[in-house]
C-alpha cells in the first residue's frame, strides 16, 4: 500500500492532527478551513481509519480486501495536501514576514 500511494498514504494518515492544527489557527475568515467541519471530515475519516486498522492487525493480507480503502485514501490525502498547504501559507505570511499587519494577527499588538 505505502509503495502505490508513496504521498498520499502519509497526508491521509496526518489529516486528524492537520485539521486539529489548521483549526487552531486563528483566521480572518472565521475559523477551519474546510466547510461543514469536524463531522464531514470524520464522516471520511473514520471508516478509513477503521478498515485500516483492521487490515493491518491481520496477520494474513489480501490487497483485494484493501480495495475499499482506496478511494478514501485518495480523498484523505488530498485532504490533508490541501490543509497542509493552509497551514504552510499561514506560517509563511505571518511568521516569516515581518509587518506590522502580521503582528497585529498574531497578537504581538
Amino acid at each position: 500500500l505505502a509503495l502505490n500511494f508513496n504521498i498520499l498514504l502519509p497526508l491521509a494518515l496526518l489529516v486528524p492532527v492537520l485539521y486539529a492544527f489548521a483549526w487552531a489557527l486563528p483566521s480572518s475568515k472565521g475559523g477551519v478551513p474546510l466547510k461543514g467541519g469536524v463531522p464531514r471530515v470524520g464522516a471520511v475519516a473514520l471508516p478509513f481509519f477503521l478498515w485500516f486498522g483492521l487490515m493491518s492487525a491481520l496477520p494474513h493480507k489480501e490487497e483485494r480486501f484493501m480495495y475499499i480503502c482506496y478511494p478514501l485514501l485518495c480523498l484523505l490525502g488530498s485532504i490533508g495536501l490541501y490543509l497542509a498547504g493552509y497551514v504552510a501559507a499561514y506560517f509563511a505570511t505571518c511568521v516569516c514576514c515581518n509587518t506590522e499587519a502580521n503582528r497585529r494577527t498574531l497578537g504581538g499588538g
